[in-house]
């Protein structure tokens, strides 16, 4: 399930071709992985049209670009260990990011041809990245992280007092393929600047009956984010 091929990657770079376009962040990451000593840092941004699921219950078109408060779309990944090709990346300011709403969510069934929002007005589910760190490997492409969050919902910004329990979710993300108890999902390796990432981890049952019986908790939690990495470097270093 989720598992896409490439058409819609390929059929921009024939257009790009064709255009005469450039990936100026791709271009750029293919110099400094020459030099993976010089990356200091990787600007991770999450592009529209990503999958989120959870069990059953929620399936949706991610577009977190169409948020029109302050979330930041991306993380600061500093560069922490290098092992030859490999690069240990944290991000050390985890912070919230664009909220699950009805300018951000739309069902996937109809999507892009009919944009029908997931949600209604004045519900939605909050994110919260606690910790995102892991592994970059510049010459396979592939990535492995640990991404830790916390998701809670409100109604209409907080104003009416409806404050179900957070729910915590550890995963592993990355590009290599996982099956859960439900789901089934593979992500794309890094490719100049483009990547898919997959999270996939169970959500526990809280204390809330109500809740569990709603979310049908425990079940798995499904994201499968596009992604953009830019690798930022430092000065060459001269005799």
């Amino acid at each position: 399930m989720f598992s896409y091929g490439p058409f819609y990657r390929r059929r921009y770079k024939a257009v790009a071709e064709f255009m005469g376009w450039r990936d100026y962040i791709a271009e750029s990451n293919e110099v400094l992985s020459r030099e993976p000593e010089r990356i200091s840092a990787v600007f991770m941004s999450v592009q529209n049209g990503g999958r989120l699921a959870i069990g059953g219950l929620f399936n949706a078109v991610y577009n977190p670009g169409w948020h029109w408060g302050l979330e930041r779309g991306g993380s600061l990944l500093r560069v922490t260990r290098a092992e030859g090709s490999r690069l240990f990346v944290r991000d050390e300011f985890c912070g919230p990011a664009p909220p699950l709403s009805w300018t951000t969510c739309f069902l996937p069934y109809t999507w892009p041809f009919l944009m029908i929002p997931m949600l209604p007005p004045g519900l939605s589910i909050n994110i919260r990245t606690t910790r995102l760190e892991g592994w970059i490997d510049i010459a396979t492409g592939e990535v492995d992280f640990v991404f830790n969050s916390a998701f809670s919902a409100s109604l209409a910004g907080g104003l009416i007092k409806w404050e179900p329990p957070p729910l915590a979710v550890d995963a592993k993300m990355g590009t290599a393929e996982q099956t859960g108890s439900v789901f089934h999902a593979a992500g794309e390796r890094l490719n100049g600047a483009d990547a898919t990432l997959v999270a996939l981890s169970v959500v526990p049952r809280t204390d809330n009956k109500w809740q569990n019986l709603l979310m049908g908790l425990p079940t798995d939690a499904l994201s499968v984010l596009k992604v953009r990495m830019e690798f930022l470097g430092t000065r060459p270093k001269h005799d």
